[in-house]
């Protein structure tokens, strides 16, 4: 997708989201996906991107070191394997996102 609103939309009938750009630090939105409790994987460079280390911090997210992990437990989770884990995810995101005010505070002092 190349357009800018386009992925929201279709965030509500995901279940997951891979993130791009997280391996070699220039990550893309991680918002976008997680507000409507899809559960964002991506690399675990997040150095220029506070949102990330925030969602990372609550639980409401994975990441990955690098594309061979990633695809493991990518067919891990196909697979069945990894259900709980990603319901947690869910729940922490939008746990997260009802604390709102609290986050938009991390964000500021970082």
């Amino acid at each position: 997708m190349d357009e800018i609103g386009v992925l929201f939309g279709l965030y509500s009938v995901a279940k997951l989201s891979i993130i791009g750009g997280g391996f070699d630090g220039y990550l893309h939105n991680v918002l976008e996906s997680s507000v409507q409790g899809v559960r964002p994987i991506f690399g675990n460079n997040l150095s220029r991107t506070p949102e990330a280390v925030i969602l990372k911090d609550h639980k409401a997210c994975l990441t990955f070191p690098d594309t061979d992990s990633m695809k493991t437990f990518l067919f891990r989770w196909i697979g069945g394997e990894a259900d709980s884990q990603m319901e947690k995810i869910s729940q922490n995101s939008k746990n997260l996102w009802t604390s709102l005010e609290d986050v938009s505070q991390d964000i500021i002092q970082m």
